[in-house]
């Protein structure tokens, strides 16, 4: 299946804006059943650097800076994905919070290292007082 995925977000500044700096997600992360077949991302005004990387977690990022005079930035992106669903979607079986628990607090694979790294505080978001004498946490 096909998808075009759009999206643009465009800033108004009230004063002249002489040089900014960007970090933009917003291309599609290639997966065993997600493929971006073709992708753009446009920028007003044009900017003087760019470049493209992939985050820590896999996804790709930009950074990009304007270095103009400017009181208007617009950013669009516009993607055509092709989404193969597997055989098994919807029924494959689902574990148990409890073996994912335990997944988590003892297995060493990649998906098990890769979700361990969400279960600590963060500046962001600090774990809710009810579940402070739960065995479920790590």
């Amino acid at each position: 299946m096909l998808y075009r995925v759009t999206h643009t977000t465009t800033y108004d500044y009230t004063e002249p804006v002489s040089l900014c700096h960007n970090l933009a997600h917003l291309m599609p992360r290639e997966t065993a059943s997600q493929r971006c077949r073709q992708s753009t991302l446009s920028i007003a005004p044009e900017a003087s650097v760019f470049s493209c990387r992939m985050d820590y977690f896999g996804n790709p990022e930009t950074f990009f800076a304007v270095q103009e005079p400017h009181r208007r930035l617009t950013v669009a992106a516009d993607h055509l994905v092709e989404v193969t669903p597997s055989a098994a979607c919807g029924s494959a079986p689902t574990l148990s919070w409890e073996k994912v628990v335990d997944l988590v607090r003892f297995d060493l694979d990649r998906e098990a290292l890769e979700a361990s790294q969400f279960v600590c505080d963060s500046r962001s978001i600090r774990s809710s007082p009810e579940f402070a004498g739960s065995d479920l946490l790590i």
